[in-house]
């Protein structure tokens, strides 16, 4: 372990950072008393297997929806600009659909 004073090290900080950084622990000194220490900081280990990189993404709806789940959104958004009929939850924000909106939500086998 090397040793280095608060004089030296304000002079060197860049070639200790360096050392520091190859894996060297240096001890900071104060009129010959340690008082600090410098080391290299811990690296997150992680384990990359041989498929990273290779998932592949599966659609979460199995068959088109035609656009139709659009024609709720706007009127969704208008209920809730204007108060309507949305609750607010600090966790989750909820919206009332009406009985059109649930409808076009079975089809598409969303849940309500």
């Amino acid at each position: 372990m090397k040793q280095v004073s608060i004089q030296e090290l304000k002079a060197t900080l860049s070639s200790a950072g360096a050392e520091a950084e190859a894996g060297a622990t240096i001890v900071i000194t104060r009129h010959g008393a340690p008082v600090a220490q410098l080391s290299p900081a811990e690296r997150v280990h992680l384990v990359s297997g041989a498929r990273v990189g290779k998932g592949k993404l599966s659609p979460a709806v199995s068959r088109s929806t035609g656009g139709r789940y659009l024609d709720v959104l706007p009127e969704d958004r208008e209920r809730g600009r204007h108060g309507g009929s949305t609750r607010s939850n600090p966790l989750t924000r909820c919206v009332t659909l009406d009985a059109a909106q649930r409808q076009a939500a079975r089809e598409l086998s969303l849940p309500v």
